[in-house]
């Protein structure tokens, strides 16, 4: 489930409790979740600062509507000193605010109007002047989105990481490939390490990877290949797995009759788990690992994901033979996902 669909979700006392925790955990902002001072929201009303609102609103809803949708969140600042950066809630006065408004101005920011777009004003607990506004954008269902910054100037964009860019033809081309080619992702969000020291050999348990078809289109053929650094065995989940995969020198392919992919559909990657990815018991190994996912589904380019594990934690660790169950925190873990880079 997206972020998007998760707040819609939710009501509205519940949606505050989730920007509450945000602040006091100090949520980095993603794809999918931007947060801005509440009064920016205000400034769409106010004649000296309007133009420049509407420009900045209009790039968010298109960047966020041509990647994977999200959140926008106003009323939560970032505030920093010589001691670092931390968030807090910094909320907006209610007079004034008009959630119809807001709405008008959005359907006139981008070309097409963006479909399901939510604003919602969340009242504070407690008082009753204040409140925060989020907006949730759904990815397009209908082709790529034009921010409209003046009447002569329609521009593209897609947010990547935390940047809104501007997109030129081929990102446009693969955005309007949605409504023709299944969208299916990789969903590394509640991905589970553990790490196994059994005599000589350490091994990499790694489960809770999901396949989703986050688009609009039935997805008939799906694949998926990963490659595994040269340095690690992958010989017994060859074995142990026979029905399920195939190697070829050093990538290991499931097979292509991987299901049909119904819109919404999603499963684990595998039966329950990869495992016994095994490494000689020595510091040496001890080290960063890359391993890359390729996603096929039916004629959709190829997508990739790099997923890296960093076990220099497990140095000084290996000396004695035995038994012993580790779990990898996800400080160790890093996902990049090359669509959204």
């Amino acid at each position: 489930m997206n972020l998007y669909e998760e707040f819609k979700k939710l009501d509205d006392k519940a949606i505050y409790n989730k920007i509450k925790s945000y602040t006091e955990n100090q949520q980095e902002e993603a794809t999918d979740l931007d947060f801005k001072a509440g009064i920016e929201i205000k400034h769409l009303f106010d004649k000296e600062h309007r133009n420049r609102a509407k420009k900045e609103l209009a790039k968010d809803l298109s960047a966020f509507s041509n990647a994977i949708g999200g959140v926008i969140i106003y009323g939560v600042s970032e505030k920093k000193n010589t001691q670092g950066r931390w968030l807090e809630i910094d909320p907006l006065n209610k007079n004034g605010l008009n959630i119809e408004n807001i709405n008008t101005i959005i359907n006139s920011l981008t070309n097409p109007r963006i479909d399901n777009c939510i604003v919602k004003r969340i009242d504070i607990p407690d008082d009753e002047n204040s409140c925060l506004v989020c907006i949730m954008i759904q990815d397009t269902q209908k082709g790529a989105i034009q921010a409209i910054l003046s009447a002569k100037d329609f521009i593209y964009y897609k947010r990547f990481g935390t940047e809104n860019r501007a997109i030129q033809h081929h990102d446009i081309q693969l955005i309007n490939n949605k409504l023709v080619h299944p969208d299916i992702i990789l969903d590394f969000k509640n991905v589970d390490f553990k790490v196994v020291i059994v005599e000589r050999y350490i091994t990499l348990d790694f489960h809770n990877i999901y396949v989703e078809n986050v688009g609009i289109v039935l997805g008939k053929h799906v694949a998926i290949s990963f490659n595994i650094p040269e340095n690690l065995s992958f010989h017994n989940i060859a074995n142990h797995y026979n029905d399920n995969y195939m190697s070829i020198g050093e990538k290991l392919m499931q097979k292509k009759d991987y299901g049909i992919f119904f819109p919404g559909f999603k499963q684990q990657m595998t039966y329950h788990r990869f495992n016994n990815i095994n490494v000689p018991k020595y510091d040496s190994c001890c080290k960063k690992y890359e391993i890359i996912f390729r996603l096929y589904a039916d004629s959709s380019p190829f997508k990739e994901y790099i997923l890296e594990i960093d076990l220099s934690f497990l140095k000084g660790k290996l000396v004695e033979y035995g038994h012993t169950e580790i779990n990898v925190k996800k400080e160790y873990i890093t996902i990049t996902d090359m669509q959204n880079r």
